[in-house]
């Protein structure tokens, strides 16, 4: 019994950890057409487990718990709309029905076949991704338009189009082989990189990461990379990306939860094991001559992890990987953050000048990192007015509390800047 565990920790862990397995059980149950149907059922058990568990002890297997459970409100949900008689032929006698054996191209990890099963080509590659993230990570609708810089009603509207057309063209969830698996990979690593972000940047609440949620996406990604499937230069370069941030998340917030920017970070606090770990998978990425977006995304992030000094940081490097990465992978995402590398190797000037030359670019970037970085911009080359403005639209787009709080301190910085008739002062050098 697993009574010794009675936090909500526990439960965001078994959800975040076995969602996609939960699903994926439920989908070879009742189909990929009842998805709204599985989801529900699976909340709903979610929530009697949180009611149960700690008042009258924990399943040994949590998991199968949890599967039988959900499987029983979608059985009732059903006799409710009376249409349990027509599938209940359809239904096999166990949830849980792997097969005996696998070939070497297939996936037989339960949770890379859930990964898989939700790039079918008949969907979008936007739906595909938005899919995935709800029905194999559990991920909720806002989470997911953070991680496509869009809005939540976009992104919901996506996921209704996609389970629509699951229905209509009677989309089977059948794993593929070969190369139809091959060509998944790309929309399966995309996904695991857009899980991983939103663990190490939230979208919102109290906290700015959620260690859990970074955990999972290197967990898949460390068995994706096992696979024949995944033993690939772009795969090894992800998961040296997720690494290299792995290892500093602890430091990016002091101890009352407050955002803490790189240059103020404790080097010596970061995790060496996992530094390590992510060279020698950035060091088998490069075997091949390969370059992807992961390639240039995990280079940026050594020289930030292996820089002796903030001071000493290759910022003219990281700068021209940017460049590189605006021709391979071009966002507008990548080009802020080509901007923000240029203010700090180049100075305010030079990054105003880029800026300015991106506006059409950024423009209807929703994201608070936009107007925060511009804010900075304005404020070193000594325009407070502009600057106090961008800081107070990133405030406003701001999700996380450490996010607000620092963004907020931030502002109040540049308002006392400004002497008491509103008369801009000279730019501190900093």
């Amino acid at each position: 019994m697993r009574s010794d565990i009675a936090d909500q920790t526990f439960f965001d862990e078994l959800f975040r950890e076995n969602y996609g397995k939960i699903t994926g059980a439920l989908i070879r149950k009742f189909g990929p057409d009842r998805l709204d149907l599985i989801e529900s059922s699976i909340q709903e058990a979610f929530l009697k487990a949180i009611q149960l568990w700690p008042n009258k002890g924990f399943p040994d297997q949590p998991v199968n718990w949890l599967i039988r459970v959900a499987s029983n409100f979608a059985l009732d949900n059903l006799r409710g709309q009376a249409r349990l008689e027509r599938i209940s032929e359809d239904l096999p006698d166990e949830v849980v029905d792997r097969p005996a054996a696998y070939f070497s191209d297939e996936v037989s990890d339960d949770d890379l076949r859930m990964l898989f099963l939700c790039c079918h080509p008949d969907l979008s590659s936007e739906s595909q991704i938005a899919l995935l993230l709800k029905a194999a990570c559990g991920l909720s609708v806002k989470e997911i338009a953070r991680a496509f810089l869009s809005t939540e009603e976009a992104v919901a509207q996506r996921l209704v189009r996609a389970k629509q057309k699951i229905r209509e063209r009677k989309i089977m969830f059948e794993l593929p082989f070969g190369a139809e698996l091959v060509q998944r990979l790309e929309i399966v690593a995309l996904s695991l990189y857009l899980l991983f972000n939103e663990g190490y940047s939230a979208s919102e609440g109290r906290d700015l990461v959620r260690p859990g949620l970074c955990e999972e996406a290197i967990h898949l990604t460390r068995r994706l990379v096992l696979h024949p499937l995944g033993k690939l230069p772009k795969i090894h370069a992800l998961l040296a990306l997720m690494l290299f941030h792995r290892a500093r998340i602890g430091t990016r917030t002091d101890p009352h939860g407050n955002l803490l920017l790189l240059k103020d970070q404790d080097r010596s606090r970061w995790d060496k094991k996992i530094l390590q770990e992510g060279a020698e998978q950035l060091a088998l990425a490069m075997e091949h001559g390969e370059l992807s977006k992961y390639h240039l995304e995990a280079g940026i992030a050594a020289l930030h992890v292996f820089a002796p000094s903030w001071e000493e940081t290759d910022w003219a490097q990281i700068t021209s990987y940017y460049e590189m990465l605006e021709k391979i992978s071009p966002s507008p995402v990548v080009t802020l953050n080509r901007i923000a590398a240029t203010l700090l190797g180049q100075g305010p000037e030079r990054a105003l000048i880029e800026l300015r030359k991106s506006e059409g670019t950024l423009a209807g970037l929703n994201y608070y990192l936009y107007p925060a970085i511009a804010a900075e911009i304005f404020w070193r080359t000594g325009d407070r007015a502009e600057a106090e403005k961008r800081y107070a639209s990133a405030l406003r787009l701001a999700g996380t509390n450490a996010e607000k709080v620092f963004l907020a301190s931030k502002l109040r910085e540049v308002r006392k800047s400004h002497s008491w008739d509103g008369r801009k002062t000279p730019a501190k050098e900093e």
